[in-house]
This record gives structure tokens, sequence and C-alpha cells, in this order.
């Protein structure tokens, strides 16, 4: 009976510890695509450090107003460049202005981007979304003119996910 409860343990504890480093590796590889793309994303966009820019939460493809811890971490990596960069980030989570879904994350209603722009004055929004398709995470980021509604940079990227267990 002890050999059996032994080995029952060691087989548990080697499948959770199996589980982590596969959670653990795939998180990397998102991390380390989500770093490149962001600073290619300001590279792009030529943001000078006098810039003020608000940063929304990554978004899920399939339902706008919905996102996950996916899209909330990739949306603070996301902050954490471009402070890094020396580039102004507005927080969002401390704003009444912004449409702040509980457990979701920091979204903005198009009909209010002028207007929120303005009552918080900053110079750019970056938005994006994800899609998790087959064994891929899609991403996409860009950064909008919101006196303007235009593009002035995006970035896209593809991050394979593998499940080993």
């Amino acid at each position: 009976m002890k050999k059996i409860y032994l080995s029952l343990t060691i087989f548990v504890t080697m499948f959770i510890v199996g589980c982590s480093v596969v959670t653990t590796t795939n998180f990397e590889k998102i991390s380390n695509s989500n770093y490149t793309a962001a600073n290619k994303l300001i590279e792009k966009s030529g943001l000078k450090k006098d810039d003020m820019v608000i940063i929304t939460t990554i978004a899920n493809l399939n339902d706008l107003d919905e996102s996950s811890d996916l899209g909330r971490a990739l949306s603070e990596q996301i902050s954490n460049v471009f402070v890094n960069h020396g580039i102004k980030v507005k927080e969002l989570k401390f704003s009444n202005s912004v449409f702040i879904k509980r457990k979701n994350g920091e979204f903005i209603l198009s009909r209010d981007v002028k207007k929120l722009a303005k009552d918080i004055n900053v110079n750019y929004i970056v938005v994006g979304t994800y899609s998790i398709i087959n064994h891929n995470v899609y991403v996409n980021l860009k950064i909008i003119d919101p006196n303007c509604d235009v593009i002035k940079a995006s970035v896209d990227y593809i991050v394979p996910v593998y499940r080993t267990f």
C-alpha cells in the first residue's frame, strides 16, 4: 500500500511540475514576443518622451468587451516597455473616464475616445486584440491618434503555444 501511495504521489508531483513548466514556458514565449512587438511599435510610431499615452486592456478579438488574464498581462507588459522608453503612460486604473469592467480590464468605447483624450490630455491611445486559434496566440497592437482616429503605427505577431501533457 505504501508503494502505491508513494508512486501516486510521485506521479501527481511530476504531473503538476510538468504542467507548470509548460505554462511558464508558454508565458515566457508570449512575454518575449510581446516585449519585442512593443519595442517595434514604439520604434515605428516615433513617439517622443513628452507624449502622453494610455494603454487599454488587450481585448479578445471575438468579443471586444471581454479580456482575460492573458489580455491584462499583455497590457501590463506593454505599459512597462513604454515607461522604460521614457514615454509617459497615464494609469487608467485611477481614472473615472474609462469603462472598467470588473475582472476584464480597461476599455475605451469608441464614441468616447475624443472626449477622453481631451479630458485627460493624452496624445495617443494604445489598443490591441488577441485571439487564440489552434495552438497559436495572435496579437495585434495599434497606436491611435484619438483626435483624428488615425492609426499611427501597428504591429502584429503570432506566438505558438504548445501543450505537451
